[in-house]
């Protein structure tokens, strides 16, 4: 069982003279947030309950300007503590009731019902389900499981003493005036370890883990997941440093994950000097009490001279019972009238602010701090830039750029090694495979991704000349491998990118990606084959819309409504040249003749002079009524916009001053994108893209529809093809060649959103994929040699789809030729292969039965059903319901 430091709730059977007034507890809350966190306002509020069902305490959520939260837990009585947490966090309670209905129903071995939230201190948050014949409480953090029956037996008894000492403490609360008036210090940038082994080694991992950022490179070397007997679940992502400390300190990792105190600070010693060969330092503190104000001032020198620490705890009151354990101690608040320290628990990431001691029944709590200093020089660091996100992953047989950085002079090369995983079931980390035995200390290192299902870690050492091991690192977590999903369209580059990727323009060998937070993304796109990460250039804000005019690069930052002018003189170091404020968000931008149209939401199109850029005036405006999400300009004085609801919009704008409506056009969908290319294309959203002949813009022709399984936000044509983003989609590529007829000739499935597209050459486009990035794209269609109406011929049909039993599916060839039918799965795994060898002319069904190539029924859900001709290549999703 995982232990943590809590806060004593007293619990009682409550009368109203004990609630304390809830305008009295928000008037606390107010001005501790006011004086304390600063330019927040009160957003929503979340009542947990106690033993007897009334409210034990109130999670007060405040919110910044930008929607940055600042959670308060307060009591809700006079035995309650007034404050008892709080932290730059929402409440878990918004991030796991899924998972933990999910438990509730295994728990309970049949469906049951959320009822309530109980807490009676930190981490001691529990969800109550109720099902017809049992209750179980489920830990908001651990998601451990408890009948209700069960934990409430175990309830404290009052205690006369206790009550009085914590309404003394509300009337201090409710006499306080400054809140402000406090002593604070703080590490910041201190990382979070999952607990593992036990809470000693888990707290000071995040130490060593912290000195290992900060010029002692040999002391993580790598990550790797583990199965824990103590708590009977996987652990992931756990420095190695994390099962040495467990060694060193004797931590009983098999039955409690408990360490004697004694053992913490000759471990430290051991793992920082003997095993890695530094010089460090480690001091333990007496055993503090109320003697000696609970070592306070241990814990305050440690973090004023900038040094995280351990923090142990005996005799802390923990629902209903005395408990011991140890945290990462990485601040603290002296905040009247209370002393806080800030803590990295060891069950979820954050930082939480808990009161120094507890108090309960005559007993006080019981501390003692173990400092790690750090000491023996080593100039020489290297930290792996990629792949180190979570959720990594690489298309097959596609080329990748492991990246790192490197401090000192004494690295001459790098070894680099892969450990082999299987998903949800843990990474082995004590079989390495060597990647490369020496390469060179350029920073960069390009994997060949092989054609086969990979989950793998990635670890890399620097050596000196003499092959000495200086320092080393490793990914978090692991990287897998997907294949293309699509039809006719291949990729032939791919870059995850940081951020989400909400559009794309390219100017020579540079693509420009406005990927929210942290800005625009510049990536040489010479090699089309490795698009490579050259910048990352912070606008301020969140930039979500670009366009180029031959000039200027013109973009939209998303949450402070500012519109920027860069220039790319030097094309990797784009610079902010001038910059304005919307009245609301920009979603669409064009530009013309030193004039950008400007399609800002609910503030309709808004017309800017940016012939200086550092001086740009507001020429005039029109109020779409709808919420404009696109502008684009054709035959110079005419504005198409992208009105949302109030549908697609026509303007006349030779008087920029005074923008003036001639057409109005109701769509099937919601207008979301519009480009002009000989005829006007419409992005509806969920209604797809239609094409308009606009050789009168006063009376708009729809000449052409087609409905595409997503949302079509933009798009480009290249003769009689038309590629249009399709969101969730992917990418969808259309024969306008008869316009009043569009047919769909190929697809790419991408694993993001397809938000944005720009043309690098005749036959590869680039794709601006949210979270996934930027996809290169290369098509197998051409024109002259495909035939739309033979594609749709010889195609495959399906019946039923969805289908419970049996899928039909029919197709034909034209000339005798090898066959090939196979089904994947969403990840890419081959799952069923269902026709295979030659056939002659002819029509033909073939059936799958839902079985996989063993036999076994599949899950239900999504599956692709991929047909491989001579010339011919189809891709196509079918649903499969049990």
């Amino acid at each position: 069982m995982k232990i943590c430091v809590v806060l004593m709730l007293a619990a009682a059977m409550v009368s109203a003279g004990e609630m304390v007034p809830r305008e009295q507890i928000q008037q606390i809350v107010n001005s501790m947030v006011a004086q304390y966190a600063g330019e927040y306002r009160f957003d929503e509020m979340v009542t947990y309950y106690g033993f007897d069902d009334m409210p034990n305490a109130y999670a007060m959520i405040y919110k910044n300007i930008i929607g940055e939260p600042f959670t308060v837990v307060a009591g809700a009585r006079w035995t309650c503590t007034p404050i008892s947490e709080f932290s730059h966090t929402l409440p878990n309670c918004f991030h796991t009731l899924e998972k933990a209905q999910t438990r509730a129903d295994e728990f309970l071995g049949e469906s049951a019902v959320f009822d309530k939230i109980y807490y009676w201190g930190p981490e001691e948050e529990y969800y109550l389900f109720t099902s017809r014949h049992r209750a179980v409480l489920v830990n908001t953090y651990s998601l451990r499981c408890v009948d209700k029956q069960e934990f409430f037996s175990g309830r404290p008894e009052r205690n006369a003493e206790l009550e009085a000492a914590v309404k003394a403490k509300w009337m201090e609360y409710l006499t306080c005036t400054d809140f402000s008036t406090r002593y604070t210090g703080y590490v910041p940038d201190v990382p979070f370890c999952l607990w593992s082994y036990g809470c000693s080694p888990t707290a000071s991992a995040m130490l060593f883990w912290y000195w290992d950022n900060n010029g002692y490179g040999d002391l993580v070397d790598y990550f790797f997941d583990r199965w824990d007997a103590v708590e009977v679940e996987y652990d992931y992502n756990l420095p190695n440093v994390q099962r040495e400390l467990a060694i060193a300190m004797g931590t009983d990792s098999q039955n409690t994950g408990g360490t004697n105190p004694s053992l913490i600070r000759t471990g430290h010693l051991t793992v920082a000097n003997s095993w890695h060969g530094y010089s460090f330092s480690s001091t333990q503190s007496p055993v503090g009490g109320p003697y000696n104000q609970w070592v306070f001032s241990y814990v305050k020198n440690e973090i004023d001279a900038g040094r995280p620490t351990h923090w142990g705890l005996w005799n802390y009151y923990y629902s209903g019972q005395f408990i011991n354990h140890s945290v990462c101690a990485l601040g603290y608040d002296i905040l009247v009238p209370d002393t806080f320290v800030v803590v990295h628990t060891t069950w979820s990431s954050g930082e939480y602010s808990w009161a120094l001691w507890t108090y309960y029944s005559g007993v006080y709590s019981e501390d003692m701090v173990v400092s790690l200093v750090p000491g023996g020089s080593n100039p020489d660091n290297v930290d792996l830039v990629w792949p180190s996100q979570l959720s990594t992953w690489m298309f097959r047989n596609l080329r990748y750029e492991f990246r790192w950085e490197s401090e000192g002079s004494g690295t001459d090369h790098l070894k680099m090694w892969l450990a082999p995983g299987i998903p949800n079931q843990g990474y082995d980390s004590t079989y390495w495979t060597v990647l490369e035995n020496s390469i060179p200390n350029t920073g960069s290192y390009i994997y060949e991704v092989p054609d086969e299902s990979l989950h793998h870690r990635i670890n890399i050492v620097a050596l000196d000349g003499g092959g000495t091991r200086l320092a080393a690192d490793g990914s978090y977590a692991s990287f897998d491998t997907r294949q293309v999903i699509g039809s006719n369209m291949n990729v032939c580059g791919h870059n995850l990118l940081n951020g989400n990727a909400q559009d794309i323009v390219v100017v020579g060998n540079y693509a420009y990606l406005p990927c929210g937070n942290p800005g625009i993304t510049v990536v040489d796109i010479s090699d089309s084959t490795l698009p490579t990460i050259e910048n990352t250039v912070d606008i301020g804000g969140e930039p979500s819309t670009i366009f180029y005019d031959g000039t200027y690069l013109y973009c939209s930052s998303y949450s402070d409504s500012g519109f920027h002018v860069l220039s790319i003189s030097d094309p990797v170091n784009p610079s902010v040249v001038g910059s304005m404020t919307m009245p609301n968000k920009t979603y669409g931008i064009f530009v013309q003749d030193n004039i950008a149209y400007v399609s800002t939401h609910t503030a309709g199109l808004r017309i800017i002079d940016v012939s200086t850029p550092s001086a740009m005036s507001e020429l005039g405006y029109f109020d779409s009524q709808g919420q404009a999400y696109d502008v684009c300009i054709l035959y110079d004085t005419i504005a198409a916009v992208a009105d949302g609801t109030k549908d697609l919009l026509i303007l006349d704008v030779s008087n920029p001053g005074a923008p003036d409506s001639l057409y109005s056009h109701s769509t099937p969908g919601i207008p979301k994108g519009v480009w002009f290319d000989g005829y006007l294309f419409v992005g509806d959203g969920p209604g797809g893209v239609g094409i308009m002949d606009m050789l009168n813009p006063a009376q708009p022709d729809s000449v052409g529809w087609f409905n595409t399984n997503g949302q079509v936000y933009s798009g480009l044509r290249h003769n009689d093809l038309l590629y249009v983003t399709d969101g969730p989609y992917g990418l969808r590529v259309l024969d306008i060649s008869n316009v009043g007829n569009p047919v769909e000739l190929g697809y790419l499935e991408s694993y993001g959103s397809g938000n944005g597209i720009a043309r690098l050459t005749s036959s590869i486009c680039a794709l601006a994929d949210g979270d996934d990035g930027i996809y290169v794209i290369t098509s197998a269609i051409g024109i002259d040699e495909f035939s739309a109406n033979n594609y749709f011929e010889t195609a495959m049909r399906f019946s039923p789809n969805p289908f419970t039993r049996g899928l039909q599916i029919m197709f034909g060839v034209n000339m005798t030729e090898e066959v090939d039918i196979v089904v994947y799965d969403v990840l890419g795994a081959r799952v069923k292969d269902i026709a295979g060898g030659m056939y002659a002319p002819g029509s033909y069904t073939v059936t799958w039965d839902g079985t996989d190539n063993r036999g076994m029924t599949v899950a239900g859900g999504i599956y692709f059903i991929h047909l491989q001709k001579d010339g011919v290549r189809q891709a196509e999703k079918v649903i499969f319901l049990r």
